[in-house]
């Protein structure tokens, strides 16, 4: 059923803009502004329709955004046109080479989910591919407040995004930096693991994401030693976002994960078709170890298919 504002019919503003093009890649991102108290939670998904585009179709796009109730609301969405004539190709056509545009859009939601409450496990593997970031990048964002709180059993984060383009990066850096920034023991601890395989990238790009986080990082310990906080002095860039120039297959990061494993863990997937079927078939395999091991008691895998 469609749940629109509380005005019945009226749509919400957004606001779309370009991502510079890669080789292969057209990719654009959706701000809805949030005025009617949509909620959602890492993983989920939501329906978006245009009257003004295709009006009789809608169209399922995972929500990268995390929901705070104390800040931002707003709904962030990446988009990759997709085909020559499609909703995303049209709408993709539409927006302006540089800056944003503004559109009407009516939103529905959200629907799905992981149906296990991630901070129940004790390690989460997390692994997505291109836009698949979109529906992964949550759970990280929502595993750090958990481990900082002190909330569940969680022990530790692994990030594993393989992209064919460096650049690609720019689609999250803004949610790369908050984690960066907000979360910067755990990723010196190793507790939080960021990892980017890039299959193609240029140096200056390299060198302009990590001055980025660099940046975050250094606005963070400035302010945490002006309030006396001695353990702020730790290095930067290189110790907290991981940049590998090769493609991994998925068994090879379960096998990596295997080294890991705690009493109870879990794999959240998303991206490509190929990908979620190396990593399903890796995890499958690894259930062995329940029956091997009496020190794991749960290996669980949730994939995502929704927004790519």
């Amino acid at each position: 059923m469609w749940k629109f504002n509380q005005i019945p019919f009226k749509p919400s503003k957004c606001q779309m803009r370009k991502f510079l093009p890669t080789q292969d890649n057209d990719v654009f991102e959706i701000i809805v502004e949030n005025n009617n108290n949509f909620t959602w939670s890492p993983g989920q998904h939501c329906f978006i329709k245009l009257l003004k585009l295709k009006a009789l179709e809608r169209h399922p796009f995972s929500i990268v955004s995390c929901y705070d109730s104390a800040g931002s609301k707003d709904i962030k969405l990446i988009v990759k046109a997709c085909g020559s004539a499609g909703f995303t190709r049209v709408l993709y056509n539409k927006i302006p080479e540089t800056g944003y545009a503004d559109f009407d859009i009516f939103i529905d939601g959200p629907y799905g989910g992981c149906p296990r409450p991630v901070e129940a496990f004790e390690s989460i593997f997390l692994i997505a591919t291109g836009t698949g970031i979109s529906a992964i990048l949550p759970f990280l964002t929502q595993a750090c407040q958990t481990i900082k709180e002190n909330k569940g059993a969680l022990k530790f984060v692994r990030l594993y995004w393989v992209i064919r383009n460096l650049e690609n990066v720019e689609w999250i850096l803004p949610e790369l930096s908050y984690v960066v920034n907000s979360y910067t023991y755990l990723l010196a601890a190793h507790i939080i693991e960021i990892n980017i395989f890039a299959k193609e990238g240029i140096i200056d790009v390299e060198r302009n994401i990590l001055k980025t986080l660099k940046s975050e990082i250094v606005t963070s310990s400035s302010e945490a030693e002006s309030k006396g906080n001695s353990s702020s002095s730790i290095s930067f860039c290189s110790d907290f976002v991981n940049i590998h120039y090769f493609k991994p297959s998925g068994s090879e990061l379960i096998k990596k994960a295997k080294e890991e494993l705690c009493s109870k863990n879990i794999f959240l997937v998303s991206g490509s078709d190929s990908m979620k079927k190396q990593v399903s078939n890796s995890v499958a395999d690894l259930q062995s170890q329940v029956f091997k091991s009496s020190e794991i008691s749960e290996i669980y895998l949730h994939t995502e298919s929704f927004g790519l």
